[in-house]
């Protein structure tokens, strides 16, 4: 399996890691004004809404956040399911990019809901070369070992 050329995709990576910790997850939960919009902070300031365990094994696809007021904190990358199971989220160089699977797609989607949201504000980027191969089961050690080599401590 061949890496992309640099980290950019590192937040994501993280968040999905993050997300996946299901029922540990739950007892970290802070809530942030709006009852329906549960906020967990994560490391490096990874904000994640609803639990991809939840999702999966229990058929919770409601809503977690709405994208508008997602967007208000101004993340520069995220990923993340549409409400009731409609669509992909994505979130790139602070752009909204919603993906429905099909030609008739809302016209604004910052006006619909996530039921799962993982995203970050990535001030400043560093690219980094990987001049090797990379095993799945090598991925996350690997990514932890190049970012504390470049002063971040995952």
């Amino acid at each position: 399996m061949r890496l992309r050329d640099d980290l950019k995709w590192f937040p994501w990576a993280a968040g999905l890691l993050f997300i996946g910790c299901g029922t540990g997850l739950s007892q970290q939960m802070q809530h942030h004004g709006d009852a329906a919009m549960h906020t967990i902070q994560q490391p490096f300031d990874i904000e994640t809404f609803g639990a991809f365990q939840q999702m999966m094994l229990n058929g919770d696809f409601t809503v977690k956040i709405k994208l508008d007021a997602a967007m208000a904190k101004h993340p520069t990358t995220g990923i993340g399911a549409v409400a009731g199971a409609r669509g992909e989220i994505t979130i790139y160089d602070g752009k909204l990019i919603v993906s429905y699977g099909k030609p008739s797609a809302a016209a604004d989607a910052s006006t619909d809901r996530a039921a799962q949201l993982a995203m970050d504000s990535a001030t400043q980027w560093q690219s980094v070369p990987i001049d090797r191969d990379v095993a799945p089961e090598e991925i996350e050690s690997y990514i932890a070992a190049t970012a504390k080599q470049r002063g971040v401590d995952p």
